[in-house]
């Protein structure tokens, strides 16, 4: 059988021109489509290893709070440590101070040979030392040895001197104030 176009060659074109522009669009959808759907996929995969990333750096994060806290503690404790050792050491020095103290008195008075003792007493820090001297030179001296000389004696103050008769002689009678530290030695 024949064929015969009754549609003008104008017309033909157009629909084939149209046929063709219809599968141009078509294909071009479908690769649009095919290249977002590759793009999501693309894009998903980043968001699943940024994802798993954020996981890790979180875990990272939890252990090192962890140790954060463990060295704050450490450090808590090596201050106590370190504190409850000078509290010792002051102990210590506390322990053997009383007596180098004295040692050191004694041998501030032996100086003095017209200086002694009558009455000794410390409380709260705070040292009394009541004697007597011949001379107000003498108190003086005395007064000055300990500032000077003594480590274990600060602050050294004379309080008070008043002249009593001790065996038919006059005597001075002194009270002399100090803070003791008997860390010092």
């Amino acid at each position: 059988m024949l064929r015969i176009n009754l549609l003008p060659r104008k017309a033909s074109k157009k629909q084939t021109t149209a046929k063709n522009e219809l599968y141009i669009v078509a294909a071009s959808t479908i690769l649009l489509i095919l290249g977002l759907y590759l793009a999501y996929w693309y894009r998903g995969r980043e968001v699943e290893a940024l994802d798993a990333r954020i996981a890790t750096a979180q875990q990272e994060v939890e252990s090192l709070k962890k140790d954060v806290v463990r060295v704050e503690e450490f450090k808590k404790k090596t201050a106590t440590l370190e504190q409850k050792l000078q509290v010792i050491e002051k102990l210590k020095k506390q322990k053997v101070g009383p007596a180098h103290m004295l040692d050191d008195l004694a041998s501030v008075l032996t100086e003095e040979p017209k200086v002694w003792l009558t009455k000794m007493g410390e409380r709260d820090g705070v040292m009394l030392l009541e004697g007597e001297a011949m001379e107000h030179s003498n108190i003086s001296d005395f007064q000055l040895a300990l500032q000077r000389r003594s480590k274990f004696f600060r602050d050294v103050k004379l309080e008070l001197v008043e002249t009593k008769t001790r065996d038919g002689l006059n005597v001075l009678a002194w009270k002399i104030t100090c803070q003791a530290d008997y860390a010092a030695g």
